[in-house]
């Protein structure tokens, strides 16, 4: 069966809240964001998707007022406890910021006179094989760690049918593009 998508005022009321709340995210205020359920398999080289943030392009923008797109896995959101589906949500609003002009400032589009929106990419790319092999040889994943060490442990027990149980640890493993 093939993917299909549902509006989702749950995902709408976490994003609302975590704009209001975060400073980080206080840029995200002017946004307009559409979200969604997504149903079906979804998996990218293997790895179960979560969650993905897409910025939409020009015609994209006009056909659903909007410049943001958060596009949630049901079946897993039915599996995460509320604090779980906070820390997603939050994970994919971290892909986002204002596109800002050579003084900093946020840019607007041209076209529609709306605010203009990047992707950002993850604070650390590193292999699990790496840091087992050389440790947290670079200065980011140190800092990474660092960070890690102020959080709070989220955890979650839950194997996707078709995928072995691989991860001993209990980490949520978010991805997004």
């Amino acid at each position: 069966m093939g993917a299909t998508f549902t509006l989702s005022e749950e995902i709408d009321v976490v994003v609302k809240k975590l704009i209001e709340q975060e400073e980080d995210f206080k840029i995200l205020s002017v946004a307009k964001i559409v979200t969604r359920f997504r149903t079906g398999t979804w998996y990218t080289r293997g790895k179960l998707i979560y969650a993905k943030t897409k910025i939409l392009s020009m015609y994209e923008r006009f056909e659903m007022d909007a410049e943001i797109l958060i596009l949630v896995n049901k079946r897993m959101w039915e599996h995460l406890t509320d604090q779980q589906k906070e820390a997603l949500i939050f994970h994919e609003l971290c892909h986002v910021e204002a596109s800002v002009d050579k003084n900093g400032a946020p840019r607007n589009s041209p076209n529609d006179g709306r605010p203009v929106f990047r992707l950002c990419s993850h604070d650390l790319e590193e292999f699990k094989l790496v840091v087992e092999k050389y440790g947290l040889w670079r200065p980011d994943a140190q800092e990474f760690m660092d960070s890690a060490k102020k959080g709070e442990q989220l955890t979650m027990e839950f194997t996707p049918q078709n995928q072995k149980k691989e991860h001993t640890s209990n980490v949520i493993h978010l991805r997004a593009k």
